[in-house]
């Protein structure tokens, strides 16, 4: 067949599933929204948790968050996932 040369040796599910991660990841990654006070982020203000950032509005709602993490992780959505 005239342009399959080159096909084998890579695999289209793997490709697929990739993709796929790709879109959950930033699915489940994209906060816009303050855990803490409900306002929109500012990017510069966060902490990692379990490995993720974690972002707020003010350094007040950082340090409301850091006193008690799982009151506001299920507000949050890159750890959506784990709650399944």
């Amino acid at each position: 067949m005239q342009g399959m040369e080159g096909h084998e040796g890579h695999d289209h599910s793997q490709m697929a599933m990739t993709d796929e991660s790709a879109k959950e990841t930033a699915t489940t990654a994209e906060q816009t929204i303050c855990p803490v006070m409900g306002n929109p982020i500012n990017k510069d203000i966060y902490v990692e948790y379990q490995g993720k950032k974690v972002y707020f509005c003010c350094p007040a709602c950082k340090s409301e968050f850091e006193k008690d993490p799982a009151k506001y992780v299920a507000k949050l959505p890159q750890f959506q996932q784990q709650a399944k």
